[in-house]
C-alpha cells in the first residue's frame, strides 16, 4: 500500500483497525522514550479506537509518570464518524490524565465547529 490512508481502509475493512492502531500506539510510544524528556511527542490516534477501548487499557500504554503534557494525542476531524459526542469522554479523560488532545486536519465545516466546540482540543491543527 502507497500511503498510511490506504493502509487504514484496509485495516477496516477487514477488521483489524483497532488492533493495528494500538499496536502503532504502542510502538510509537517505546520509539518516543529515546527522545529528551522536554520534548512533546504528538501521536495520532484513530478515533474509534478511543471510543473502543477501555480508559485504562489506553493509559497503561503510556509510561509510568509520563504526565505533564508530555504526549498529544492527535485525533483526525476527517476521520470521524458520526457524532462527536462520543468523543467526548475519552478525550476529557486524556485531559484529566495530563495528555494534551489535539484536532488534526480540522477544516471549517459543521461537523468540524461542533467537534472543537464539544471536545475542546488543547490544539487545532488547521488543514
Amino acid at each position: 500500500m502507497e500511503s498510511p490512508r490506504e493502509a487504514l481502509k484496509f485495516a477496516k475493512q477487514q477488521n483489524l483497525l483497532h488492533t493495528i492502531d494500538l499496536t502503532c500506539l504502542e510502538h510509537s510510544i517505546k520509539a518516543s522514550l529515546s527522545l529528551p524528556n522536554q520534548i512533546q511527542k504528538h501521536i495520532n490516534l484513530h478515533p474509534l479506537t478511543l471510543t473502543e477501548t477501555k480508559f485504562e487499557t489506553l493509559l497503561e500504554k503510556f509510561p509510568l509518570g509520563f504526565g505533564n503534557k508530555k504526549y498529544c494525542v492527535e485525533i483526525s476531524e476527517s476521520m470521524i464518524m458520526g457524532d462527536p459526542l462520543s468523543l467526548y469522554e475519552p478525550t476529557d479523560r486524556l485531559k484529566r490524565a495530563g495528555i494534551l488532545v489535539a484536532l488534526d486536519h480540522a477544516n471549517f465545516g459543521h461537523l468540524c465547529l461542533e467537534s472543537i466546540i464539544l471536545l475542546q482540543p488543547d490544539m487545532i491543527k488547521l488543514d
